[in-house]
């Protein structure tokens, strides 16, 4: 899972009110279910980009959906040799504009799609930060930290940045930074005003409790001993969580309030894997199951999911 959570594994296991578990009806997720609409956010099937009607074939092994830039696309893309890893923009027509090279996680985009940040982790043990245009790939601001330091969002002069031990907000105009929390921030969202932190206080060898703080006020919203936050919805009112003790592929996730409350629980059949979570709207949850042989989403709103579309043939 290429995102800060790669830095916590192994490192961490909030003492404060965790949100208690709640007994929910667990609804098995498969290619067996209903047939649905097609999704309707733009997004990747296999190596190929579709938006609606749209579908454009991207020159990659493997690919990943960052956002829209404008009228354009942003995606990640790279070869199982790994060589080629670069961050594209991809027009309507299917012109594939590098913008800068792919290093150890996906780039943050601004939710108006006008910047992101990279992040490159170096053998020094620094990292470095750079603030690009997301049209032209062109940097605009550019700090090195001491330590394992990833860009997790962006928002103008604003951006979050977790770490093995912090979480900070870095100002680019003025060049400053803030302590948003002595924890380790992997999941946020400056324009929800939300991060997702371990809390070094709860490690054991399996994990780290997981506090939701508000990034502004560091207001705590929940406390999660049992799971770790793999996306956000648009305004931060729901989370899409899975168990923090992350021993093999992902079976089960679960749809919650920001407040903790479970609103639903998924386990995928056994030939399946869980792959990437993200919300469609506020309130329904795009899953993507992958198999051997074939990759499909599948869409769930409360305790009732349908197969977005029919699945795809992924080897």
């Amino acid at each position: 899972m290429r995102t800060l959570l790669a830095l916590a594994a192994g490192l961490l296991s909030a003492t404060l009110f965790p949100a208690p578990a709640q007994a929910v009806d667990e609804t098995t997720i498969g290619f067996g279910l209903p047939r649905g609409a097609a999704v309707v956010v733009p997004h990747v099937e296999g190596t190929t980009l579709v938006d609606g009607d749209l579908r454009i074939p991207l020159d990659a092994d493997y690919a990943f959906y960052v956002g829209r830039s404008g009228p354009s696309y942003v995606v990640e893309t790279g070869h199982s040799d790994g060589s080629h890893n670069r961050i594209v923009l991809v027009g309507r027509d299917g012109t594939a504009t590098r913008l800068a090279r792919a290093y150890d996680f996906l780039p943050g985009l601004s939710d108006d799609g006008q910047r992101m940040v990279t992040t490159r982790l170096r053998r020094d043990r620094t990292s470095t930060l750079t603030v690009r245009s997301a049209s032209t790939g062109a940097p605009l601001a550019q700090r090195t930290f001491r330590g394992d330091l990833a860009g997790l969002d962006v928002d103008g002069d604003r951006v979050l940045l977790g770490g093995s031990r912090r979480t900070l907000l870095w100002r680019t105009g003025p060049d400053t930074l803030e302590v948003v929390s002595r924890d380790q921030g992997y999941r946020g969202d400056l324009g929800s005003d939300v991060v997702a932190v371990f809390d070094r206080s709860t490690r054991t060898d399996e994990g780290a409790c997981t506090r939701i703080l508000r990034v502004s006020t560091r207001r705590l919203l929940t406390t999660l001993c049992d799971d770790l936050v793999l996306a956000f919805n648009a305004d931060a009112s729901r989370m899409v969580t899975t168990s923090r003790y992350l021993d093999g592929p992902i079976s089960v996730v679960r749809a919650r309030t920001v407040a903790g409350r479970v609103l639903g629980q998924y386990r995928s059949t056994r030939s399946l894997a869980v792959g990437e979570t993200r919300w469609e709207t506020t309130k329904r949850l795009l899953i993507t199951l992958d198999g051997p042989h074939r990759s499909g989403t599948v869409r769930c709103s409360g305790t009732t999911c349908v197969l977005a579309g029919g699945p795809v043939r992924s080897s």
